[in-house]
């Protein structure tokens, strides 16, 4: 998904719209509370307004994440609407070189938007004492009420 500055001019009186999905993503590219992430589709348009480019983005993509309580894998679905506009202004997206790449603001996306911690819904919640199983801790006795 990187276009040149002289194809994307080409569309200042007409919109570019285009369709992609990005099968891996770039392995530099990486979280800690990712374990894996299926193709990420993404839609959008390029239109030219005073001179910037804005792209008007549609994101989907499902991570895997690990329960912050079992361990055992989530599927965390996400889709994201975003717009984006590249410049020289340094309040944009700045304009490196000769080319306009998307895929490290689909990746900055994606990380904005992912949950901090995921649990998956038949996680077991175990606040039961060390030293006398079946008996509640009474620092979590409160806890209880919450199951």
């Amino acid at each position: 998904m990187k276009w040149s500055i002289q194809h994307l001019s080409r569309y200042q009186y007409d919109t570019l719209n285009f369709e992609h999905t990005l099968q891996s993503i770039n392995e530099s590219y990486t979280h800690p509370d990712i374990l894996s992430m299926e193709p990420i589709y993404v839609q959008g348009r390029m239109v030219m307004r005073e001179g910037k480019f804005v792209f008007d983005l549609y994101i989907e993509t499902v991570l895997h994440m690990a329960c912050a309580i079992s361990l055992q894998d989530v599927a965390v679905p996400l889709q994201i609407d975003v717009e984006e506009i590249f410049s020289d202004d340094p309040e944009d997206h700045l304009i490196m070189g000769n080319d306009i790449d998307l895929e490290p603001i689909v990746w900055m996306n994606i990380i904005a938007e992912k949950p901090m911690r995921v649990v998956a819904k038949d996680a077991k919640r175990n606040f039961e004492d060390a030293d006398e199983p079946g008996k509640i801790h009474p620092g979590l006795k409160d806890l209880e009420k919450f199951k």
